[in-house]
């Protein structure tokens, strides 16, 4: 009860927010999907799950481009006419032990239509992006917001996303299917969590103790969520939420990005649904693996209510990328922080704009081939747009963060 009062008291206060992202048994459920999805053509057969190589760090670089040419992927108008005007939006990017870029979204006429459905590109070293393939497409359900990761162990692809079962975001299930093979084939799709509203954004972590913990949201009440396990989700996992009687303290803050410190404790930075610190990202901290957080601080990283994302480097420095505009989303920049997120001592500005559009939902991953950085991006909804950076060019291009009124 308590839920719904709070959730009825600041729907005025949150309805600003523009919705981007919602949850699902540990059962796998039949949606009559082949678990062999299309699959760019240079997938390979064997994975390795180690670049087997010590490479030095980058001098100053700086690439960037589309993963698909603008309007590329058709979907269907809502008059069921095919149209190529489509929204393109959530994407996810991972790298591969050999340096394999990995970028998947989701594309329909609009967020949670009935055609919207996860694709994806690969763009191994020296190499174009393939061509785009789809990914998950059940035929009359939406899905949206995909996260994709490689298992720093096993070297597996993890594929997490919403499947919508209703008609909007707080109708979503959060659904986890793995790859053994780089994407060959993919495992019958499992849902994480039977209820729903829950959503994904960012990339799960493994912390040192080996536990796994993937940064969720509620949709509904706009609250920090998160799921954590020690089987790699293959049989148990914990849902973990902030408390009744604190839960006025988390309002607003969604999307978390998450790093672990030298000491064990974590760090996450997040969207700023505009209910304190306007302007501003937020930032919390835990001492218990996740479990329970400190109230939100404003970060010097400027949010304009869009997602952000952080990671660690080969180096050590943590490298966020964010909107750096307290109110609009573009441009697209990153920030170096050589003290776990204490402060930024580098700031980038890597995309200026996007034509008319937006430049917004970065997603950000390590290569762990040469140290460098490799963002998506969506690119004014017409496509998905990418950044490669090396740590030595973030450094030396002197940007600063937008003032934040």
């Amino acid at each position: 009860m308590l839920r719904l009062a709070l959730f009825l008291l600041t729907g005025v206060a949150l309805s600003a927010l523009p919705a981007c992202t919602g949850a699902g048994s540990d059962a796998p459920i039949d949606t009559g999907i082949d678990a062999v999805a299309d699959v760019p053509a240079d997938v390979p057969a064997d994975v390795p799950t180690d670049a087997g190589r010590d490479v030095p760090p980058l001098p100053p670089l700086y690439e960037t481009g589309l993963v698909a040419p603008l309007d590329a992927i058709p979907c269907t108008a809502a008059d069921g006419t095919p149209t190529n005007a489509c929204n393109h939006h959530g994407s996810s990017v991972a790298v591969m032990a050999d340096g394999t870029v990995l970028a998947v979204w989701y594309t329909g006429r609009g967020e949670y239509s009935k055609d919207s459905r996860i694709v994806w590109s690969r763009k191994a070293p020296g190499q174009d992006w393939t061509p785009w393939a789809v990914l998950v497409d059940e035929p009359n359900v939406p899905e949206g917001n995909p996260v994709i990761w490689v298992d720093d162990r096993t070297g597996e692809l993890w594929l997490f996303y919403m499947r919508v079962v209703g008609t909007s975001w707080n109708d979503g299930q959060i659904i986890m299917r793995r790859s053994t093979d780089g994407g060959q084939a993919w495992s019958t799709p499992t849902t994480l969590r039977q209820d729903l509203q829950w959503m994904t954004r960012n990339h799960p972590l493994r912390l040192s103790d080996g536990e796994v913990l993937l940064p969720c949201y509620d949709e509904t009440l706009f609250v920090p969520t998160w799921l954590a396990s020690r089987d790699g989700f293959t049989s148990q996992w914990t849902e973990i939420t902030p408390p009744d009687e604190t839960l006025l303290l988390y309002l607003g803050q969604i999307q978390p990005s998450i790093i672990e410190r030298p000491d064990g404790s974590l760090f996450a930075t997040m969207r700023n649904g505009n209910v304190q610190f306007k302007g501003h990202a937020l930032e919390v901290t835990s001492g218990d693996r996740g479990r329970t957080w400190s109230e939100a601080a404003a970060s010097p990283i400027p949010n304009p209510g869009a997602a952000m994302d952080m990671t660690r480097l080969a180096s050590g420095a943590v490298l966020a990328v964010f909107n750096n505009n307290p109110s609009a989303r573009n441009p697209l920049a990153v920030a170096l922080s050589d003290d776990d997120g204490l402060t930024w001592s580098a700031v980038a500005n890597v995309v200026a704009a996007c034509g008319d559009g937006e430049c917004s939902y970065p997603s950000l991953a390590a290569d762990p081939t040469d140290g460098s950085a490799w963002i998506t991006y969506t690119h004014a909804r017409h496509t998905i747009g990418w950044v490669h950076v090396s740590e030595a060019w973030v450094r030396q291009k002197g940007d600063v963060f937008a003032p934040i009124p």
